[in-house]
């Protein structure tokens, strides 16, 4: 199964050099193809310029990026899963029933839930926000912060 990287694990990539093969390893063990969405190309890269991060880090976002499948925003398919997922999230999917009360969304988090439940990738992330459509518009594995904190900590 394709696999589809949430914003939230490239900054993780990118946080620390010295651990970026063994995070990627532990995100992605089977090595499967992997997918950032546009959306997210646009979020990390805000990130870096307020967080004003110098030409070596720069070059190295660049390069995985270039080393990744970016999927942009377009079709149909997209438009109509972001709509049935927003819907859903509020309660208000005709088709398919919210358990429990409401869940607000970022409006890039729809995005890139809408593409990677198109694409039946399975979608990485450490956010809690997707958590209310696993299994049901689309498959997500997110990874305990404290499993990353682990890795990084190895030698």
């Amino acid at each position: 199964m394709a696999i589809f990287i949430d914003t939230n694990i490239i900054i993780e990539i990118m946080r620390d050099s010295s651990k970026e093969e063994m995070l990627i390893n532990y995100f992605n063990p089977t090595k499967e193809l992997f997918y950032i969405s546009y959306v997210s190309v646009a979020e990390i890269s805000s990130i870096a310029m307020q967080k004003e991060w110098g030409a070596p880090r720069m070059a190295k976002l660049q390069k995985f990026l270039d080393d990744s499948e970016i999927i942009e925003i377009t079709g149909d398919a997209i438009l109509r899963r972001y709509v049935e997922i927003d819907a859903f999230s509020q309660g208000k999917n005709p088709n398919v029933k919210l358990k429990g009360s409401a869940k607000n969304m970022g409006k890039n988090d729809l995005w890139i839930a809408a593409t990677a439940s198109v694409f039946d990738a399975l979608l990485v992330t450490t956010d809690a926000d997707y958590d209310h459509l696993d299994n049901i518009l689309l498959k997500v594995r997110k990874i305990p912060l404290n499993i990353i904190l682990e890795i990084r900590s190895k030698k």
